[in-house]
């Protein structure tokens, strides 16, 4: 909407300019309006007042039939202040006298007033009569209980209107001071709210930018000033845990680089620790699977402890390698320090004799205890092409045969 799109003074002014305006004219009509209605109070008031009074005066010359007399207590009463018109009739209805604006210049209207003061004369009572335009009383004159006539007073509200009309100008010019007044006033006020409000909204967006060292509006007083000072201590809020943010903030960032530096050095010293447990699980590997040479042309690899994958692959690298490299006939393998055959070292003493036999070496296995026996008859593992021997002694005397036998 567009009213929204303007500024809180510009609001603020428009809405209480059109209510002081709106409340300058109603009030300007309904004061003419009842300035209206008092002066035709007043006219009417003073009508009977003078009307009362002249038929008063008017008994002594009437009943002497002094015409001139009646003219002039006529001519008292019809006055700028007093009434418009007055006219006397006697006891008969004949017209006496008669004074005023329109005296006889108006037959019609004058004709009219004489029947209602004929009419007033026949009841002897008094009687009013009222229009937009002018009020008219009879009053009878009476004297000692006889009714010597009548007289009617008329006035005219024309010419109070007029006086009203003529006032209207300085009426409305009063108003429009008046409101020229209040809108200046308005404006004040809303420059008083919408300052410190403009003000409040400006910091407002810079802070929820980030602009926290942003200069904060001082405002004592009032709702506003209880507004500015919420204000200023939720700003100052922030700023304490914006401060108390950014020292956490370095001693977390302190606390990540003493730590990333211990693991570093930790992880240096993991890798120094592994390279060494490498080197020395390599040493351990060799030293697990030795060969031996215990005479020319006869090896002999002791097996101890448990051979897994990785050991049986080095166990067999190691003893092909030493075949060849001490250009054996005969490899001894002696399983006495093997707490357990299963299929995999089954699996790995063929392996060992498979590839002795290729480089031409003859494969003699020693060492196999009652259980291992039974352990290896069980799984199924068919071992009789491989020659054994009960002990290490017969396993080189058997070796020591087959060389001579041989040369």
């Amino acid at each position: 909407m567009r009213w929204v799109r303007w500024s809180l003074a510009t609001q603020l002014l428009l809405l209480v300019g059109s209510v002081l305006v709106l409340t300058t004219t109603l009030v300007l009509v309904l004061a003419i309006v009842q300035a209206r209605f008092i002066i035709q109070d007043d006219v009417t008031g003073r009508n009977a007042v003078l009307t009362d009074a002249a038929s008063q005066l008017l008994a002594a010359p009437l009943a002497t039939g002094d015409r001139a007399g009646v003219e002039r207590t006529l001519s008292v009463v019809v006055r700028d202040e007093g009434l418009a018109r007055a006219s006397v009739l006697d006891a008969a209805g004949t017209l006496v006298a008669s004074t005023g604006e329109a005296a006889p210049g108006d037959p019609a209207d004058f004709a009219q007033d004489l029947d209602f003061a004929r009419a007033a004369l026949h009841d002897s009572q008094r009687r009013s009569r009222s229009t937009e335009e002018h009020f008219d009383l009879a009053v009878p004159i009476t004297q000692d209980g006889r009714t010597l006539g009548i007289v009617v007073g008329e006035s005219d509200f024309e010419a109070a209107a007029d006086k009203v009309d003529a006032a209207i100008p300085q009426m409305l010019a009063v108003s429009l001071l008046v409101a020229l007044l209040g809108g200046v006033l308005v404006w004040l006020i809303a420059r008083y709210f919408a300052r410190p409000v403009r003000e409040l909204a400006l910091t407002a967006s810079a802070i929820g930018q980030g602009q926290l060292d942003a200069p904060l509006p001082m405002r004592r007083g009032g709702e506003i000033g209880a507004l500015t000072t919420a204000f200023q201590q939720m700003v100052a809020d922030l700023r304490a845990a914006r401060a108390e943010g950014m020292k956490q903030h370095n001693t977390l960032e302190a606390r990540v680089a003493e730590r990333t530096t211990d693991l570093e050095r930790t992880l240096a010293e993991l890798h120094a620790a592994l390279s060494e447990r490498e080197q020395l699980s390599t040493a351990v590997r060799a030293l697990s699977s030795p060969v031996v040479p215990v005479l020319e042309g006869i090896l002999v690899m002791p097996l101890i402890g448990v051979i897994d994958s990785e050991r049986a692959s080095i166990l067999v690298a190691s003893l092909l390698r030493a075949i060849e490299q001490h250009g054996a006939d005969m490899v001894i393998l002696d399983v006495t320090g093997v707490p357990l055959i299963d299929t995999q070292v089954a699996r790995v003493l063929l392996d060992a004799i498979a590839g002795a036999q290729l480089l031409g070496a003859q494969t003699v296995v020693v060492g196999v205890r009652p259980e291992l026996a039974q352990t290896i008859v069980g799984l199924g593992v068919d071992l009789s092409h491989v020659i054994t021997q009960s002990d290490l002694q017969s396993a080189v005397s058997y070796a020591m045969q087959a060389a001579r036998g041989s040369a």
